[in-house]
């Protein structure tokens, strides 16, 4: 196989992963409501897929990165939707194991409650 070959395969492959990342509901629900031109430094950056000079080990961390960034920034956003700020009880929040983020919620009281 070719360089040039070598690149074009990995570049498919870089491209199909920002493409799958930008495909879940996560990422739609950040693009809605976090538009481009109101993003900070602080917020989710796609990985470039054309950045030749990245390894293919660091290229998959930064994806890996992205993608759990905007799958929190998206579940901090829902959260805070919620008005945890009553002395009310919070509406439950059913989360899967492998799914289980950590939040910082100033203000609320967080009540855990494990079935496992």
């Amino acid at each position: 196989m070719s360089p040039g070959e070598a690149y074009e395969r990995q570049l498919r492959w870089r491209l199909k992963q920002t493409e799958l990342g930008k495909s879940n509901e996560f990422y739609r629900y950040y693009v809605q409501n976090k538009p481009k031109n109101q993003r900070s430094r602080e917020d989710p950056c796609t990985p470039d897929p054309y950045d030749a000079r990245m390894s293919k080990r660091q290229f998959e961390g930064r994806i890996k990165a992205w993608r759990n960034s905007v799958k929190i920034y998206t579940d901090q956003k829902r959260v805070e939707r919620l008005d945890l700020k009553s002395s009310q009880e919070a509406p439950a929040l059913f989360v899967r194991r492998d799914e289980l983020h950590e939040f910082i919620l100033t203000g609320a009281r967080l009540i855990v409650k494990s079935n496992f």
